[in-house]
């Protein structure tokens, strides 16, 4: 498996939300459902992952 460099850039985001949730002082499952959201919304899956 390859990473892309579109999925680079997604790991940089999560990993800026997770300072910024840890700086905010958020519980685990507030965390945990902000990163899932990140990711969910800003990956993108080729046609060759769906099939």
């Amino acid at each position: 498996m390859y990473v892309s460099k579109a999925e680079r850039d997604i790991g940089i985001l999560l990993k800026n939300v997770s300072q910024e949730a840890h700086g905010g002082n958020l519980d685990v499952m507030r965390e945990l459902r902000k990163l899932v959201s990140v990711h969910l919304n800003l990956r993108e899956v080729s046609v060759m992952e769906t099939v």
